[in-house]
């Protein structure tokens, strides 16, 4: 599905929108009459509960592929796990992974970071504590990841054996620049 492409002079902040589409029954269609009763101001606009497509049966492709036609930008947090990867790859705009059920949690892990740079001044050559649920939580994960991305952390795991962090992400820290 092709994307119309942006107007432009007076009429340019119509096609300004940033949209938060979340799974629900009927949603390209709810969108599209939030986006029409809209004023010329750009705008976000959010998909509740009682209004989605999924309860039709549309995918979330499908879903995705309709919506990219109206908004300039796509946030997305979805119950089902996989599904913003999914999402991703059918959009024809910039796509910001809000997180799905028991994976990542992006939004924490933005938070943590600036948290840490505010209080660090760096977010590498750190020695981080962790500790907790390490086996489910989908923080500590997110966190975890993030951080690989950055030179010379340490980090000290704190859990109960029954909650130790998955052998995956283990072996993700060994194969890193960073201590376990």
């Amino acid at each position: 599905m092709k994307r119309s492409p942006k107007t432009t002079g007076s009429d340019a902040n119509i096609r300004s929108w940033r949209l938060c589409s979340l799974n629900r029954p009927q949603e390209p269609d709810f969108l599209l009459r939030r986006l029409c009763w809209s004023s010329a101001v750009p705008s976000s606009v959010f998909a509740g509960a009682s209004s989605s497509s999924a309860a039709k049966g549309e995918s979330v492709a499908d879903t995705i592929e309709t919506v990219s036609n109206y908004a300039d930008i796509i946030t997305m947090r979805h119950p089902k796990e996989g599904a913003p990867v999914v999402a991703a790859d059918h959009t024809t705009v910039p796509f910001i992974n809000a997180g799905d059920g028991g994976h990542f949690h992006p939004t924490q892990t933005l938070a943590d970071l600036l948290t840490i740079h505010r209080t660090y001044g760096r977010v590498d050559n750190l020695c981080i504590g962790v500790c907790g649920d390490l086996k489910f939580g989908r923080t500590v994960h997110s966190l975890i990841d993030a951080m690989l991305r950055y030179p010379n952390n340490r980090y000290i795991l704190i859990s109960p054996e029954e909650l130790r962090l998955p052998e995956y992400e283990i072996e993700k820290l060994k194969g890193s620049r960073c201590g376990v």
